[in-house]
């Protein structure tokens, strides 16, 4: 749990330091910004070749970036680092689909590096992104998750979410079938 956090400003100019006892870190939770695209795709591409966390099975380019700004749109995207300049991971928000007719409903992607997980940084992630679908009039928060990826499925539900669907046998990684999960909150 969190153990210290600065309360969140206005719109997306938000800027939360976070201090975590357990390993005597500071993390600061900004908005992403530009110079950060390539710290980005470093830590996608450190889950692609590492877990089942995220599902490409080959490691991406850096104008990768600019696939990801285009699914998010005007959505909120964060980057977490230390305040020593180590980057902990990201996070954003995109529509579930782009008709009109689903503005209610929030898609998130979360990544921590693993050195850092476990210290209340998802949770404080999760707190914002719950406080940002709500100034969007979104209602529904949305997670696609590989079934391998059990750490995420249990941080998930501990916070609410619940199975909402599930896709078996789709993936295909590392030789390895696996289903997806689909999880979904109400905000």
């Amino acid at each position: 749990m969190p153990t210290e956090r600065v309360e969140l400003g206005p719109k997306f100019g938000d800027r939360i330091e976070y201090f975590s006892d357990k390993i005597n870190r500071r993390f600061i939770i900004r908005p992403f910004r530009n110079e950060d695209s390539e710290a980005v795709i470093d830590i996608l591409n450190y889950f692609f070749d590492h877990s089942f966390a995220a599902f490409p099975d080959h490691r991406v380019d850096y104008d990768f970036i600019e696939f990801i700004k285009l699914s998010v749109m005007d959505f909120p995207f964060f980057f977490i680092e230390t305040d020593r300049g180590e980057n902990a991971g990201f996070g954003y928000m995109h529509p579930y689909d782009y008709s009109n007719v689903f503005d209610r409903v929030g898609e998130l992607t979360i990544f921590i590096l693993p050195h850092f997980g476990g210290n209340g940084l998802g949770t404080v992630l999760l707190e914002v992104f719950t406080e940002k679908a709500r100034e969007r009039n979104i209602e529904s928060l949305l997670s696609c998750i590989s079934a391998v990826n059990e750490d995420s499925i249990g941080f998930h539900i501990a916070h609410g979410f619940e199975e909402c669907g599930r896709f078996r046998r789709i993936g295909l990684k590392k030789g390895q079938v696996f289903d997806i999960v689909w999880v979904q909150k109400f905000v």
